[in-house]
């Protein structure tokens, strides 16, 4: 029979330029703080907002970030059946970066850089379709991270534009994944599926002043569920469900090896009800868990955040046609959790929000 073709093709043509602004960061001895300062010492219980940020003064460095993206990419969908069905894809890029402008701890001008990378990468995919409503599924795909990329840092460490990397080859990425869908009664949507990512190349420092870098390979493992759509006309569901595992497969550092990620949940879900109790009213929660993350750089440390739940709640009433009340109350237990920590936890870790409510009036004209 007929094999039907459906071809995307497309150019993509970027150009970007930042401005990055370098400060010292000097704070005051005790309080009360006067004059400005860029990191003022506050008291977190009764923060002082009248406190005057710093100025120019105390910029060391004014990099300068550009970058060009040039990329073709082509996309064919086969039809082979009402069952049967599958798609590639193939996308080249060449990409350059170029810094100029950049200061040393001390304050010197430092020598620029320069990054020009070119990569290749392509995906594809075999749909089956044993019933009208669900589906079974498999993908392979690629992907690269060339040196640069991350315009907002210049350390290794934190994935940026160190001269170290800048002759790097790209980090390759890879991707497969065989899953299944299942739509009930044409109003809920379930999806399983189980997912392999690996990475090559990943740069690594050897240590700060340390002349070359190592390299990693990193490997991701795990099954995700989904829940969308309504269980009853007036009731509906939408949430999901990650479990996966992560390890440094290789390292130019041996201790690396067989080590978790850093700063990743390896379980996490979430959950939204919502419920329509009148056609003018509606309410509904979300609960949400991620369970320890690890600290570290290149490898999970020994050091960790614990795992937590977070509950909000949410609503609105219709007051006419074009008018809705609505309120959220965000973290409403409020639960003491840490979003992420710095490396060792040392000198700080990211504290979430405390409990918040919103409430909004929406206006159509």
């Amino acid at each position: 029979g007929t094999i039907g073709h459906t071809l995307v093709t497309g150019i993509e043509l970027s150009r970007e330029e930042t401005l990055n602004r370098q400060r010292v960061f000097t704070e005051c001895a005790e309080l009360p703080c006067t004059g400005a300062t860029s990191n003022p010492l506050l008291n977190l219980d009764r923060p002082d907002n009248s406190i005057p940020w710093g100025n120019d003064t105390e910029v060391t460095g004014r990099p300068v970030i550009k970058t060009e993206t040039a990329a073709l990419y082509a996309l064919d969908t086969l039809t082979f059946s009402p069952q049967w069905e599958a798609f590639i894809g193939v996308r080249a890029d060449t990409y350059s970066a170029d810094v100029t402008g950049l200061t040393n701890r001390d304050g010197t001008p430092a020598e620029d850089r320069s990054a020009d990378s070119d990569f290749f990468n392509w995906h594809a995919g075999l749909v089956y379709k044993p019933v009208e409503n669900a589906s079974i599924y498999a993908s392979y795909s690629s992907a690269s991270n060339p040196p640069c990329e991350q315009l907002d840092a210049f350390a290794l460490d934190y994935g940026g534009c160190d001269a170290r990397i800048t002759t790097m080859d790209p980090i390759d990425n890879t991707s497969f994944e065989l899953g299944a869908k299942y739509n009930l009664g044409g109003h809920l949507d379930l999806t399983a599926a189980v997912f392999q990512i690996t990475r090559d190349g990943v740069p690594i420092s050897l240590g700060r002043g340390v002349a070359g870098t190592g390299e990693q390979e990193q490997e991701v493992t795990g099954v995700e569920f989904g829940i969308a759509g309504n269980i009853t006309e007036n009731w509906s569901l939408f949430g999901g469900l990650t479990l996966f595992e992560t390890e440094v497969t290789d390292s130019t550092i041996a201790s690396q090896i067989g080590e978790m990620f850093p700063n990743v949940s390896e379980e996490s879900f979430t959950l939204t009800s919502r419920y329509q109790i009148t056609d003018r009213l509606h309410l509904g929660g979300t609960a949400g868990y991620n369970s320890e993350k690890f600290g570290g750089t290149a490898a999970a440390g020994s050091t960790f955040v614990p795992d937590y739940w977070r509950v909000d709640f949410f609503g609105g009433y219709q007051l006419t046609d074009t008018m809705e009340v609505t309120f959220n109350v965000l973290n409403a237990t409020d639960e003491l959790y840490y979003d992420a920590l710095y490396r060792s936890g040392t000198p700080f870790s990211y504290v979430a929000p405390g409990r918040s409510a919103l409430v909004t009036l929406d206006i159509d004209f």
